[in-house]
């Protein structure tokens, strides 16, 4: 799974020492194009319209007493254009009350 499939999480975590659950997206895909990035905050959208709806509680019940991260992996080094989208992506988790983060993974 990855940014590609823009109608699937691609994986949802538990750390058992935090109070949070983990929305993981996968971006295998290199910075290079505007469509990338288009995918992406699709993707994004798609994961803050699942965080938000009854589908979540539904499948996983104690979701609803945890803090919601939503965390982007990529494996190659964003550019400057991406790393604007992803800084506004934080911007629109922050104001659905969500937290986001982001990190290269090799």
């Amino acid at each position: 799974m990855t940014v590609s499939q823009l109608d699937v999480i691609d994986f949802i975590a538990q750390k058992p020492d935090t109070n949070e659950i983990y929305f993981n997206i996968v971006d295998h895909l290199a910075w290079n194009s505007k469509g990338h990035i288009d995918a992406l905050k699709q993707k994004f959208d798609n994961y803050v319209e699942y965080i938000s709806s009854d589908a979540l509680t539904e499948a996983y019940p104690e979701a609803d007493k945890k803090n919601k991260v939503i965390e982007l992996l990529y494996v190659t080094e964003p550019n400057a254009y991406a790393l604007d989208a992803i800084s506004q992506l934080g911007k629109i988790s922050q104001d659905k009350g969500i937290r986001f983060s982001h990190r290269l993974v090799r």
